[in-house]
């Protein structure tokens, strides 16, 4: 494969890939949106399709890239015909819907890395559509496709309706004909506005200039070093000016019994000493001044560069949260239960290595929520709620942290058989209670779990005491909101960056300490008066 072969790949794949979180958003919501909401979502998710298919018939004729095309078609023809037969739609559908789309993002995978698995492609035939699609606001023109390979042009692909504007998560049952357009609130975890112009760059780009930021850093700081000395040359200046004008009247002293001639040429050498130093000290007044205006001037625009290079590396939390749409299905499916994502992100956005840490985590607690937390849809059905239970990812942006919750309106955490359990295993006194934080404490043991009998997910007890360290790991904590017979939910507290940060350097006797600034809520004068003496060590009261 030729260089520009792979990048025509890299392209096609990348775009697909965004297009396919769209397909998955646009499901998930369907499962709870009302009927206003459902046109534009079922055209989102059709417009995401047909631009996989259009885009994957300009690939050339390569086995793989036809089966894209292929299974996006049938994915496609599938959702037109639950989309425009009469009555409403079944959880099942989109169920199903959302494992062709899994199917296809295995093919982009095995597209771009062979050496993935190739996923199975029997299915069901795809049912016929029922009459036409109106699109709700069409675009003006087609979405652009990756660059077509100029030695093995293939057959633009077959017409299907305008796409239109891709929307995002939210649920419920069909109208069997799209009421007039009328403007539906975008909901959470959609697609980015179509005027918004993104730039896609490489990670290891950003990284490349974040070290050449530390190498500019490491100049200024030496620079930062070279002014404080002109500032100290300028004070030692000032002090022999003053030391000159000391000794000035002494010399006169010394002198007055010499010869005049000699007297003179003494008085006229130690005047232009005295000028000299005077005209030292005002160059070296004016030079530290000078340098340390620019050094103020670089130290701004290096923050202002760190800002703007921290800010390239953040990466928004909504599409990575609304991926985790499969997992929940998958888990659903092992354990023989239904259940969707809900996701609320609040615009937050965090740095991608941060995020890189905490899609295992991330999977685990989900993967926990559908196995321990959410009861069968019968259990759920004889206690009033609805069979498909509900995972929830919400994060809030606080300052520099980023408050991650997981939870589910499952059966809720039951600290007493948390209690039991820790007892049998010797973990804890029996006579010791536990309230919710205590039990969290001893579910992130290693080797702990409430069940009796593993089963796919759960029962091992591996998997919590990893996640604890590893969100601890990025100087996070972890922390459980538990409502017994409504859910329990996980709370992880993480840093928007584990990246160098400004800080304030302290000094304690002769040694000195550097504070990041989201770690300092005050800073205060502390007076002689405030000071005490504790087994003679001075503490502040």
């Amino acid at each position: 494969m030729s260089e520009e072969e792979r990048e025509i790949i890299e392209a096609f794949t990348e775009e697909s890939l965004e297009l396919l979180r769209t397909c998955e958003s646009a499901l998930n919501g369907l499962l709870t949106a009302g009927e206003d909401e459902q046109p534009e979502l079922w055209n989102g998710l059709l417009r995401a399709l047909h631009t996989v298919k259009g885009s994957a018939g300009f690939l050339g004729d390569g086995d793989v890239p036809k089966m894209i095309e292929s299974k996006t078609h049938t994915t496609e023809d599938r959702a037109k015909a639950i989309h425009t037969r009469e009555g409403s739609f079944s959880g099942d559908e989109i169920d199903e819907l959302a494992t062709e789309v899994e199917t296809i993002r295995a093919l982009l995978d095995h597209l771009l890395d062979p050496s993935a698995p190739l996923p199975d492609l029997d299915g069901p035939p795809a049912p016929e559509p029922v009459g036409t699609v109106t699109m709700l606001n069409p675009p003006e023109t087609m979405p652009s496709s990756p660059p077509v390979r100029a030695s093995a042009p293939s057959p633009a692909p077959a017409p299907a309706p305008a796409p239109a504007p891709a929307a995002a998560p939210a649920p419920a049952a069909k109208a069997a004909a799209p009421p007039a357009p009328k403007k539906a609130a975008a909901p959470s975890g959609g697609s980015r506005s179509n005027k918004e112009e993104m730039l896609r760059i490489k990670p290891e780009r950003i990284d490349h200039l974040q070290s050449y930021f530390g190498e500019v850093l490491v100049s200024q700081l030496q620079s930062q070093a070279l002014t404080s000395e002109m500032v100290e040359f300028r004070e030692h200046t000032a002090d022999m000016v003053t030391a000159w004008r000391g000794i000035s009247g002494q010399l006169e002293e010394l002198v007055r019994g010499m010869p005049s001639q000699r007297r003179g040429e003494l008085r006229t050498i130690f005047r232009a000493f005295g000028q000299s130093l005077k005209d030292t000290y005002k160059q070296s007044y004016k030079l530290a001044r000078r340098a340390h205006s620019i050094d103020g001037e670089a130290r701004t625009a290096l923050v202002n560069l760190e800002d703007g290079i921290r800010a390239l590396k953040l990466m928004p939390l909504e599409p990575f949260l609304q991926g985790f749409a499969s997992t929940v299905r998958a888990a659903a499916r092992e354990v023989g239960k239904t259940a969707r994502l809900e996701v609320e992100a609040r615009g937050a956005e965090i740095d991608r290595a941060v995020l890189m840490r905490l899609r295992d985590p991330l999977v685990h607690l989900v993967r926990n929520s559908v196995g321990h937390g959410i009861e069968t849809p019968e259990e759920r059905a004889a206690v009033g709620k609805d069979p498909r239970g509900a995972v929830r990812l919400e994060a809030q942006l606080e300052a520099q942290r980023v408050f991650l919750r997981i939870g589910d309106d499952g059966r809720g955490l039951d600290v007493e058989r948390v209690r039991e359990k820790a007892v049998a295993k010797g973990l804890i006194d029996p006579h010791q209670s536990l309230d919710d934080q205590g039990a969290l404490e001893v579910i992130l043991m290693p080797g702990f779990s409430t069940r009796d009998q593993a089963d796919k997910i759960s029962g091992r007890g591996i998997g919590m005491d990893v996640v604890a360290d590893t969100i601890r790991s990025i100087g996070g904590s972890i922390s459980i909101e538990n409502s017994p017979g409504q859910g329990a939910t996980f709370v992880l507290e993480v840093p928007i960056t584990t990246s160098t940060s400004q800080g304030m350097v302290v000094r304690v006797g002769e040694r000195r300490f550097g504070l990041p600034y989201i770690n300092v809520h005050r800073v205060m004068r502390v007076e002689k008066s405030q000071r005490k003496k504790i087994r003679s060590e001075e503490h502040t009261s």
